[in-house]
């Protein structure tokens, strides 16, 4: 038996809040990997060079 057209509904908006929250944490995780990659390629650069810390 299907749940009733209220109940179904809940549950679809449920797991749309839930999918954009996963969606959020994907690109804040991508964020900091791409903010990691720039901080250690920026510092090779400094090493490298006699540009100022």
């Amino acid at each position: 038996m299907a749940p009733p057209l209220f109940q179904q509904r809940q549950l679809e908006e449920l797991k749309a809040v839930q999918a954009g929250i996963y969606g959020a944490r994907d690109v804040i995780l991508e964020m900091q990997e791409n903010q990691q990659r720039f901080d250690a390629e920026l510092s090779k650069i400094r090493t490298s060079s006699s540009i100022p810390r």
